[in-house]
């Protein structure tokens, strides 16, 4: 999270500073009328989320905390893809969550040291990209897929011409009994849960 990315003779150049200072607007929503407050909430949300990082000067996490009543607030955590995954960020919400408890709780939150971090990630990953090993399975899988022809799907309707990116969202939710059926399943056929979700 302290890490930024210079250009350098048009290569990326990880820069890692020794500390990450952030600062946390909090947007004050309790003096709007009751049943506006979380739609002018998700209105700032969207509005933060949608803001370029600058990769160069960073930081590449932001924070923003909204209060829409004396014990209802919303935090948003924004980070850039280059400085976390699902992995990292099941690991920030956890740790959150720790510190949260041990404040209500007026108890110290134990956080132990990681005992790898991001860019030990990072590195152990360029090593297996030059490995033998991946080479063998790279030219495998070219192997199988060398006669592959693109899917041509029908659609719902005519794409434009330039790609837009705009697009929709539709949330679902599934009973705690689907999903554990589908995390089950998805174990079976040796796939993932989201490639369960993605193929339903």
């Amino acid at each position: 999270m302290r890490t930024t990315f210079r250009n350098t003779g048009g290569d990326p150049v990880q820069v890692v500073t020794q500390e990450l200072v952030l600062e946390m607007p909090e947007i004050d929503l309790r003096g709007a009328s009751e049943a506006s407050r979380l739609e002018e909430a998700k209105r700032l949300l969207q509005q933060e989320a949608s803001r370029p990082f600058d990769l160069e000067r960073g930081p590449l996490l932001r924070v923003l905390l909204c209060q829409l009543d004396e014990a209802d607030q919303i935090l948003l955590l924004n980070m850039h893809h280059a400085i976390s995954d699902q992995w990292s960020l099941s690991i920030i919400v956890r740790e959150i969550t720790s510190l949260y408890n041990g404040f209500r709780n007026a108890s110290p939150a134990l956080m132990e040291p990681l005992p790898v971090q991001y860019s030990n990630f990072a590195v152990s990953q360029s090593r297996y990209l030059a490995s033998e090993r991946w080479k063998t399975q790279l030219s495998y899988w070219k192997k199988q897929l060398s006669d592959l022809q693109p899917l041509d799907l029908p659609t719902d309707h005519l794409r434009p011409s330039v790609q837009t990116f705009h697009g929709a969202h539709d949330r679902l939710s599934l009973s705690t009994h689907m999903v554990e059926a589908l995390r089950k399943l998805s174990l079976q056929e040796n796939a993932t849960l989201f490639m369960a979700f993605l193929a339903a």
